[in-house]
């Protein structure tokens, strides 16, 4: 199979210049949203205890989506579980000490409540 006329040499950017630059109505736009999110999160708790209605929630979710970015959509290959087949308990659990450990010295545990056994 040949070159497609879109490859790119080696150690080329197929975009150079990067991604441009937000223009000033963006940035207001998004900072606009960020000064509603919270009370897009209190209508959104709101909705998950009471059910009072969808356009609320549609509203709250984009709001928070052009203040903060969509969350990244993570989807598994394979069968649920698949990627720790081949490892042993102790493998796993080694794995999740060496993560617990690295997001205590991080300061990241803090943030995600991580708590270090004794």
């Amino acid at each position: 199979m040949g070159k497609s006329k879109t490859t790119f040499a080696p150690g080329k950017s197929g975009n150079p210049s990067g991604r441009p630059k937000k223009t000033e109505q963006l940035k207001r736009i998004e900072d606009m949203a960020k000064e509603h999110s919270p009370a897009a999160l209190l209508a959104l708790v709101d909705e998950a205890k009471n059910g009072k209605g969808a356009p609320r929630v549609a509203a709250s979710v984009a709001l928070l989506d052009r203040a903060w970015g969509r969350p990244v959509d993570r989807q598994e290959s394979g069968a649920p579980g698949a990627f720790a087949e081949d490892l042993t308990d102790e493998q796993l659990d080694a794995d999740i000490k060496e993560t617990v450990e690295l997001a205590i010295k991080s300061g990241t545990a803090k943030a995600l409540k991580i708590v270090k056994a004794a």
